[in-house]
């Protein structure tokens, strides 16, 4: 069982924190990317398929940028279909 990170944020801002995150702390889980709005123009569905290439046994800690923010709510929604920490 492994732990994955997933930022998700307006722009690159996700990419910033895990290279930062990458660089200080050298973390043996993986960190995962949503760039909202650039790179991933639907956050919850690139949300879904990053969930997709997870087994269901890992813990999933997602990290947002703005609670309440647009990325926050897409993300949110989908409490109620995998179980993950936010």
């Amino acid at each position: 069982m492994a732990l994955h990170l997933i930022l998700a944020t307006h722009g690159p801002l996700a990419k910033g924190f895990a290279e930062s995150i990458q660089f200080i702390l050298k973390p043996e889980n993986p960190i995962h990317t949503i760039c909202a709005f650039t790179e991933a123009p639907n956050p919850g569905e690139a949300f879904d398929a990053l969930c997709a290439s997870i087994p269901e046994t890992d813990t999933i800690i997602v990290m947002t940028d703005i609670i309440g923010g647009s990325v926050n709510k897409d993300i949110a929604q989908r409490l109620s279909q995998r179980r993950f920490y936010l």
